[in-house]
């Protein structure tokens, strides 16, 4: 079992990812699959080493905030903005 530093940024938006991922895989509705897909795409590009913490925030209020209606229960869309709070805390703590 690999070691996961809830602590750290980057392990916390990999943990999204791969939460994302497997919902991915799982997901039978085709629109699910399309929303899923493209948020999938979008959050990789969240792990640009470039981006600063702020911007990544940004980026996922950004994200959470463009979800369609039909989504917007979606368990992932929660952690979406989960994980969005957590970094915010995290930056605030630092």
């Amino acid at each position: 079992m690999a070691f996961v530093d809830f602590s750290d940024p980057e392990d916390m938006l990999d943990l999204l990812l791969d939460y994302v991922t497997d919902e991915l895989s799982e997901a039978e509705d085709p629109a699910r699959r399309r929303f899923l897909s493209a948020l999938l795409q979008s959050l990789g590009e969240l792990q640009d080493d470039s981006l600063l913490p702020p911007q990544r925030i940004a980026a996922l209020r950004a994200l959470h905030r463009s979800v369609d209606a039909e989504f917007e229960d979606d368990p992932v869309v929660r952690h979406l903005e989960d994980c969005a709070t957590e970094l915010e805390r995290l930056a605030d703590n630092s």
